[in-house]
């Protein structure tokens, strides 16, 4: 197969994956956020990703979506905004704000409420990143991760930080 023809066929394959719903539907759980129900299961979209940080949040108890046309449907037959969270595997604020927000109950049931929660690891989407880091550096004048960027169903952005302070 010539480069070109290759490098078409896997820019094909990739859209096409990109907004497939995803086969391994054995791993889905029911998504709770019930302290006082401790046998309950918990997960979230995310079990059947490939981005070792997508799968670290996998377990969270928001209801996360990876980015795609499930999510994005979602938010739209909702009539929600979306909570777009970018981060990546070797970011220690990533992982310090999964500690201190993501796998938090209170936090994760006022998330799956109010929002279409949506992760991405900047490393597998570069080009989301991309978008949304030149949107907070514009508005802000700095810009980091874990990013934050509310989204109208649309989505269009409405607020992003790449901090909230406490």
């Amino acid at each position: 197969m010539r480069d070109g023809k290759r490098v078409g066929y896997i820019r094909q394959t990739g859209i096409r994956r990109l907004f497939s719903a995803p086969s391994c539907r054995r791993f889905r759980h029911r998504v709770t956020t019930n302290p006082h129900d401790p046998g309950a299961e918990s997960g979230n979209r995310l079990a059947c990703e490939t981005s070792p940080y997508l799968l670290q949040h996998a377990a969270n108890p928001v209801d996360w979506f990876p980015w795609g046309e499930e999510a994005l449907t979602t938010a739209r037959n909702q009539d929600r905004p979306i909570l777009l969270s970018i981060g990546y595997s070797a970011c220690h604020w990533c992982h310090a704000m999964e500690r201190e927000s993501f796998e938090n109950a209170g936090i994760a049931t006022r998330m799956n409420q109010h929002y279409v929660n949506i992760k991405v690891d900047r490393e597998e989407r570069p080009d989301l990143d991309e978008i949304y880091v030149a949107s907070v550096q514009a508005m802000t004048g700095s810009g980091g991760w874990p990013m934050t960027v509310f989204l109208t169903p649309e989505p269009a952005a409405l607020l992003w930080r790449h901090l909230f302070p406490a």
